[in-house]
């Protein structure tokens, strides 16, 4: 189930994947609102839309909040396992493919330390909220408020499907 919270004006959304509402008003709470502009290269993080993948998985421990200690490993597709340290939420800035921009969070991601990029699992997103990638048409679907909202992917020249976003600086 997709959740989501309108914040201010009506370019600013608040989406989360997976968290109660009780939860997602907690984080209202400390949301700031953001202008609809594009931030600096450091904030930017290409997400890999991997059909295949079981999880989300992410190499960045700082950006990730709500941490909670776990002893897992994941095993790659070329079968090397990786050591998960963690289990948190990923806080983002998407832009619709209109220019607005929404503030997403993606629960449940893996923090795996290993790995070189963020994955984001096609079946999980559809699974908890609806979400689907329409790698055919290059685009995210994700349901607002009794809608679907499209977010431009690409595909790289590696053949992999990205989606570019913004880390959101949401406090810890």
């Amino acid at each position: 189930m997709i959740t989501s919270l309108r914040l201010g004006g009506p370019s600013r959304r608040v989406l989360a994947l997976g968290l109660s509402d009780a939860n997602l008003l907690a984080l209202s709470a400390r949301l700031r609102m953001r202008p609809a502009v594009r931030r600096a290269a450091p904030n930017k993080l290409d997400l890999i839309i991997d059909s295949g993948c079981a999880t989300h998985c992410h190499n960045m421990r700082d950006d990730l909040i709500n941490l909670r200690a776990v002893d897992e490993s994941i095993v790659d597709i070329s079968g090397v396992s990786h050591l998960v340290t963690s289990i948190g939420d990923l806080p983002l800035i998407v832009f619709d493919v209109s220019g607005f921009s929404h503030e997403l969070l993606i629960s449940g991601v893996r923090h795996v330390p290993s790995i070189s990029a963020t994955l984001v699992s096609a079946e999980r997103l559809f699974e908890s909220s609806n979400a689907a990638a329409l790698f055919g048409r290059c685009e995210m679907r994700l349901p607002i408020h009794g809608g679907f909202t499209s977010f431009p992917i690409y595909k790289a020249a590696d053949g992999l499907y990205v989606w570019p976003v913004e880390k959101s600086n949401v406090p810890a």
